[in-house]
């Protein structure tokens, strides 16, 4: 069986997934291939039955029209300067559409399901995606399988109850750390390279996940907690995005009517006192 992972990664004007866009878009292919545990036993000569092969990176700014918060530029070294030229949100979502059929056609895998993986991105990348595909007004579920991407993946959720202590370095507190630099150092023995750029944590992501740690990981051969089908994971999302729009709106309407309560105390208070009528 094989199907292709697209290592996937974001870089965004802040932290928040309803509100800030994208700025960077960085995506590593590589084709996994795995054999049956028939087959593996059968084949002493083979060390693992997953094998994974490089296949293609893709990688743009996005100039979405939102300057970038200071401290999101100071973390990732994105300027709104370094943006100015760079494509649009709709036409960078149209270049990584294309770079996905061309990878399917230069590679002859037109029928291999894709798995989108994403470290955190359950919780990020996947719900800003879904954002910015919303504002292009590409249906989600449409874009995904139109490009056949079955599943969505966080290595990260596998690896907070997969992983055992003593396989991880330990942040400041003493506890232990999971950030994707220091995963990647506790498997590697060396640093993260240019860190919190979209194309090289996507490739860092793809040592992590083709590791010995993580070769139990499930990655779209069924569903599970932290591999969940697009299509539903979709479906989720419009439901959560319907309930903060409404819970926007509601604040909104609680802000104003603070606000003309806060004017008509004030103008009260201001008004002056009536006269008093002399009497005799």
């Amino acid at each position: 069986m094989s199907r292709i992972l697209l290592y996937f990664d974001l870089e965004t004007t802040g932290l928040s997934k309803w509100a800030d866009r994208i700025t960077q878009i960085g995506v590593t292919a590589v084709l996994r291939k795995s054999s049956s545990k028939k087959a593996r036993t059968q084949d002493d000569s083979a060390e693992s039955g997953v094998q994974f092969s490089p296949l293609d990176t893709f990688e743009t700014f996005v100039n979405s029209g939102v300057r970038i918060h200071d401290q999101a530029s100071r973390k990732t070294g994105i300027t709104n300067q370094m943006l100015e030229n760079a494509p649009v949100t709709t036409k960078a979502v149209g270049l990584l559409a294309d770079w996905i059929v061309k990878l399917r056609k230069t590679h002859s895998l037109q029928l291999e399901p894709i798995t989108l993986t994403a470290y955190n991105g359950m919780n990020f990348d996947f719900p800003v995606l879904l954002m910015e595909l919303h504002r292009c007004n590409i249906p989600s579920m449409v874009f995904f399988n139109t490009h056949n991407i079955q599943y969505f993946l966080d290595p990260l959720m596998w690896a907070r109850v997969s992983l055992s202590s003593d396989q991880l370095l330990r942040n400041s507190t003493g506890r232990c750390s999971f950030t994707l630099s220091d995963v990647y150092k506790s498997i590697t023995g060396t640093d993260l390279s240019n860190a919190h750029t979209a194309l090289a944590d996507t490739e860092g992501l793809g040592v992590v996940c083709e590791s010995e740690p993580f070769e139990s990981m499930e990655s779209g051969d069924r569903p599970t907690p932290y591999c969940v089908a697009a299509t539903g994971f979709c479906s989720a999302f419009l439901q959560q995005k319907r309930s903060y729009t409404q819970s926007g709106k509601n604040n909104r309407r609680q802000q104003v009517s603070t606000l003309v309560a806060m004017q008509q105390k004030k103008r009260k208070r201001q008004e002056p006192a009536g006269e008093t009528l002399a009497t005799g």
